[in-house]
């Protein structure tokens, strides 16, 4: 973790635009979100824009597309193998389990892909879930864009204005 902290705050411009965009799109895409530190590869980048390294609008644009890429991915990969896993040996154990996520999803599906980037696990395996739950890509792509939209913005603030509330701190003392 501290070789990313390192490398996304010592990167400039487009280059870590990319690096960040990369660890966000393979967060969603390859459903390792608990592995690959994406949420903070794009706070980091929010100090990194605070203290002139890369555009802020560049950075907010790439996370966008990114973020929204790899949950595409995400999504048509639960299409297609979703329906195998459901006959799987460990999900009719969890039969249980699959029915509520199933519940869930056919009942609050929309409000989940708009909120469920938040949460570090359905930020990198809900868009499998809803694709494998069959909710229409038309649907999830506009819930998933507005999540995306939102999620992105206020974690480049929050790396923003705590970049630029450390630097202040830093002249004052």
């Amino acid at each position: 973790m501290a070789d990313i902290v390192h490398a996304v705050l010592t990167m400039r411009g487009l280059n870590m635009c990319l690096l960040v965009g990369a660890l966000v799109f393979a967060e969603a895409a390859v459903l390792i979100g608990l592995v690959l530190p994406g949420q903070a590869a794009v706070i980091l980048g929010g100090v990194a824009a605070s203290r002139g390294a890369v555009s802020v609008i560049a950075l907010v644009g790439a996370v966008i597309v990114a973020a929204a890429c790899g949950d595409s991915v995400a999504y048509q990969l639960g299409r297609l193998v979703g329906p195998r896993m459901g006959r799987s040996r460990m999900a009719v154990r969890r039969s249980a389990v699959v029915k509520r996520v199933e519940y869930v999803l056919d009942r609050w599906g929309n409000v989940a892909v708009l909120c469920g980037r938040y949460v570090g696990v359905t930020r990198s395996t809900l868009p499998a879930f809803v694709g494998a739950a069959g909710l229409p890509y038309r649907r999830f792509l506009l819930y998933n864009i507005a999540g995306v939209v939102l999620w992105t913005v206020s974690c480049v603030a929050l790396g923003y204005f705590a970049g630029e509330s450390y630097m202040r701190l830093a002249h004052w003392i």
